[in-house]
């Protein structure tokens, strides 16, 4: 086969030196002839090699035997050579230890993309058996080595522990409706995360919709869990306090549930993966495009800056740009809001609709026995009576505005789950999914790659860059038609 090379031998593509000399019969044909390859290792380990084995050293046994001296090295260093170091530890010095003296070169380690960089260096007249045999000159060059450990990587899913990520959630108390569907919500992203080659563990803490309770499980993950990152809480009220937890720690948080004015309160630590209520202005103004005889509007929301003021807001925006009254306006901090002698006393100004961001079951009961039979359009919290597995028939023509998840992710979070998702699972999906692209991205730093983070979420697009609250999902009226939600496009 290679007698036929005649003069044309030197336009070949590279080959490697194997290739050129362990195929070829006649060597002299490759006189002149350049190849790139690895540059040799010291005559003196060739010499050892060859008289081991019998045969000639080749660049993929240089770069195993360098292999093997750099993970020992790295297992005596981690340990200071008095124990054996934990897989953290070894790949820790991994990532920082930035050169190392291999066979062919100095070789510098890239966590980031796993590949081992192999400075080349000239090979002189009397270096290298092959050199001595085939007289090819060797032509100086600077190539990428990429390879696979058979019983090792350097990859942090496999080197290190499993990455760790601390949740914390209101399981009990007010929030344990919006905790378990976004509890949901974070297991499917971990299974979608693990079904792609990343070993991922998920830590669960209550914080009994309670703050106290939410900073004491910050505490724990981050001090004894030793996670590698935290996502929650449910309610801004809960993730608030731990904000400057986080940026005092180092430690990414990232909620599923808190909106963009907490941004003014963090140091670089602290994103959400929420919906944002300001976009639902759409979904409002839908309703009022479709209900023109609507001129005064009475608004109730929950006494929360990061929810029920949110509304509040934007429903006074919208209205008074669409010169419609707001004939009252009540506020409540009150969970289980009684509306009866609220619901009255609003009554009496005639409003032709109620805008509601508060406890639904309870004000929809209200507005029966006061024989209200105008539109009422809620926030996307009345799906909590869906939630709760209760009589649809109390919602029936009811208006709210939401976000939409494609009918993929609906279907398999239904056969998953057996369940409808409600209370916005998706962004528990997104905090968990965001959480492990940042510190794959970035190990050391990653609130840096998450402030450049862009990428179509599963609601919409999610982009890190301008604001620290990225979700920029679109919102849409829906209504309840017999026992089924219809979106009013």
């Amino acid at each position: 086969m290679h007698e036929s090379l005649g003069a044309w031998h030197q336009f070949l593509p590279p080959l490697s030196s194997i290739e050129a000399f362990g195929l070829a019969e006649n060597k002299a044909e490759f006189n002149g002839a350049w190849f790139i390859d690895a540059a040799a290792p010291s005559p003196e380990f060739e010499d050892r090699f060859r008289t081991t084995y019998g045969r000639e050293i080749t660049a993929a046994a240089a770069h195993a035997y360098d292999t093997v001296q750099l993970i020992v090295e790295a297992f005596e260093k981690a340990g200071n050579g008095e124990r054996k170091p934990s897989t953290t530890e070894v790949a820790n010095f991994l990532r920082t230890h930035k050169k190392f003296h291999g066979m062919v070169g100095d070789l510098t380690v890239d966590y980031c993309r796993y590949r081992w960089y192999h400075s080349l260096h000239p090979i002189s007249e009397n270096h290298g058996q092959w050199k001595r045999k085939g007289r090819v000159r060797h032509r100086t060059v600077k190539v990428v080595v990429s390879f696979t450990l058979a019983f090792f990587t350097l990859c942090g899913s496999c080197l290190a522990e499993p990455l760790k990520v601390g949740i914390l959630l209101g399981l009990t108390g007010a929030a344990d409706r919006w905790s378990k569907y976004q509890r949901m919500g974070m297991e499917l992203a971990a299974e979608d995360l693990k079904a792609e080659g990343n070993d991922i563990q998920l830590i669960f803490e209550d914080s009994r919709t309670e703050p106290s309770a939410s900073v004491s499980g910050f505490n724990k993950l981050h001090d004894i869990d030793k996670v590698n990152a935290v996502v929650g809480d449910v309610f801004s009220f809960l993730t608030a306090p731990l904000i400057p937890l986080a940026d005092r720690r180092r430690k990414l948080l990232v909620s599923p549930a808190t909106p963009s004015q907490f941004c003014k309160d963090t140091t670089g630590m602290f994103f959400s993966t929420a919906t944002q209520v300001p976009l639902a202005i759409d979904g409002y103004a839908k309703f009022l495009d479709t209900h023109p005889k609507v001129k005064k509007v009475a608004i109730i929301f929950f006494q929360d800056p990061g929810w029920g003021y949110q509304y509040r807001d934007v429903w006074k925006k919208l209205l008074v740009k669409r010169g419609i009254s707001i004939t009252d306006e009540f506020e409540s901090a009150e969970f289980n809001q009684d509306f009866k002698t609220v619901l009255l006393s609003m009554l009496r100004k005639n409003p032709d609709a109620f805008f509601v961001a508060h406890h639904p079951q309870n004000f929809l009961r209200a507005a029966r026995q006061n024989r209200f039979t105008g539109p009422i359009v809620f926030a996307n919290n009345i799906l909590e009576v869906p939630a709760a597995k209760e009589s649809m028939d109390q919602v029936e023509g009811v208006y709210f505005v939401d976000t939409l998840a494609p009918n993929s992710f609906m279907e398999r979070f239904r056969k998953r789950f057996n369940e409808d998702p409600l209370l916005e699972p998706y962004n528990g999906y997104e905090a968990v999914r965001t959480v492990v692209r940042a510190l794959r991205a970035n190990p050391q730093a990653p609130e840096k790659a998450l402030s450049t983070l862009k990428y179509s979420g599963i609601t919409g697009q999610i982009d890190f860059s301008s604001s620290c609250a990225g979700n920029q999902s679109k919102w849409y009226l829906k209504r309840f038609v017999e026992h089924k939600i219809m979106v009013l496009r």
